[in-house]
């Protein structure tokens, strides 16, 4: 009998790590969620954002005629979201696509730690900690930082606990 060749191995390997990631993303699916649609943060501004949003794709001008201390980026995802795409502009769309993003950017760091390492653990160790430091930002929802990283409510609210 002959042992499997070096191809097999690897199969095994990535179906390994898909499957700990569906796990883990699954999971965070459900946490996402339920962190999203309910709860409120005395913070929150998300119907600000919303009219932002909705004056921008009415052709009014961002920084002349809509204003905003946040930079273009943000404004040009919601863009393709809403303009483009043609999601509606809604609380619950704009939850979802938060919810879609912090899956996604811990999917691909998982990725990323995998090419580079070769490594199962820490690639499923790399998504865990992505999904569980970026909660914070789930709790920032519509902001600029939901999206890209930079919210500093729930970061300095966090580090005042700590």
């Amino acid at each position: 009998m002959t042992s499997p060749g070096p191809s097999a191995w690897l199969r095994s390997r990535s179906s390994a790590l898909l499957a700990i990631l569906a796990l883990q993303t699954g999971a965070g699916l459900v946490v996402g969620f339920w962190i999203l649609f309910s709860r409120f943060q005395p913070y929150d501004d998300e119907s600000t954002f919303l009219l932002w949003d909705r004056h921008l794709l009415q052709g009014y001008a961002l920084y002349d005629e809509v204003w905003s201390f946040f930079g273009p980026f943000p404004f040009l995802v919601r863009w393709l979201l809403h303009g483009l795409l043609g999601a509606p502009l809604t609380h619950e769309v704009v939850r979802l696509a938060t919810l879609a993003l912090w899956l996604a950017a811990a999917a691909l760091l998982a990725l990323a730690v995998y090419r580079m390492t070769r490594r199962l653990l820490l690639s499923a160790l790399a998504h865990a900690l992505v999904l569980l430091g970026l909660t914070p930002h789930l709790e920032a929802r519509r902001t600029p930082g939901a999206c890209s990283g930079s919210s500093s409510r729930p970061l300095r609210e966090s580090t005042r606990r700590a």
